[in-house]
């Protein structure tokens, strides 16, 4: 994978595996860097900047890039 600008949240924060953040909804949600990897193992050159997500409870939920995840939240400033 490159690391790059996608590799930072709205609020500056570096991704890492398992950093919560509020995703576009305001949810919480959690970063799963390894799922992301795995998924793209095959064509590492092709990523584009998705990342594996999972609820709170380490379920998957969606897929986001860091344009959409805060780890502070944007109105109250509450950390995820």
């Amino acid at each position: 994978m490159v690391t790059n600008n996608w590799w930072k949240t709205i609020d500056g924060v570096e991704i890492v595996d398992g950093l919560r953040v509020w995703d576009y909804n305001l949810d919480i949600a959690v970063v799963d860097v390894v799922g992301t990897k795995a998924y793209h193992a095959n064509h590492p050159e092709y990523w584009d900047g998705w990342f594996e997500m999972k609820d709170p409870d380490g379920n998957r939920s969606s897929t986001m890039n860091g344009e959409r995840m805060w780890v502070r939240h944007p109105t109250t400033g509450e950390k995820a």
